[in-house]
């Protein structure tokens, strides 16, 4: 059932809400492998990323490739329409509007000391940077507490409309 109004408010934080949550767990997922050696098998941990559809599901969007993409170049095509984001949703079916994406990447890091170091002593880590991850997480955190702030803003809102 469509809501309208002045409740479609909390629909739309809500979905805020819950794409802010997913950020800050794949943040702490993150962080928390930062330092993880590769498994058994060799297999590395991979970065995850929330990405939003409205992005264009574009896969590679580190850092660095974020702050190099211009306007000039922008399109009315790059910026889909509430109705076009509805129908290209990957969640689409729980209501959500992301993506968890897995970045492939590995740095090497020489410790000759370490089990799994191959022969010139190099260790196969995951590609994580410390200093973008502690960024994104007081951003994603910052933007849970906008959403905390509108969702009780709306409900001031509601109860001073039932008040007239």
């Amino acid at each position: 059932m469509p809501v309208d109004g002045i409740f479609s408010s909390f629909q739309i934080t809500l979905r805020g809400l819950r794409t802010e949550m997913k950020k800050l767990e794949a943040i702490s997922e993150n962080v928390a492998n930062a330092e993880r050696a590769p498994d058994k098998n060799g297999k590395v941990y991979s970065k995850k990323v929330v990405l939003s559809t409205t992005t264009n599901n574009r896969k590679n969007l580190d850092f660095e490739t974020q702050m190099n993409l211009k306007m000039h170049e922008n399109d009315y095509k790059h910026i889909p329409t509430f109705r076009e984001r509805e129908e290209i949703s990957p969640q689409k079916r729980n209501g959500e509007m992301f993506e968890v994406v897995e970045l492939q990447g590995e740095k090497l890091v020489y410790n000759p000391a370490h089990p799994r170091a191959n022969a010139e002593g190099y260790v196969q880590m995951p590609k994580i940077n410390m200093v973008e991850e502690m960024v994104d997480l007081m951003s994603a955190s910052r933007a849970y507490e906008a959403n905390i702030n509108v969702m009780q803003a709306g409900k001031k809102m509601a109860a001073d409309t039932l008040k007239i």
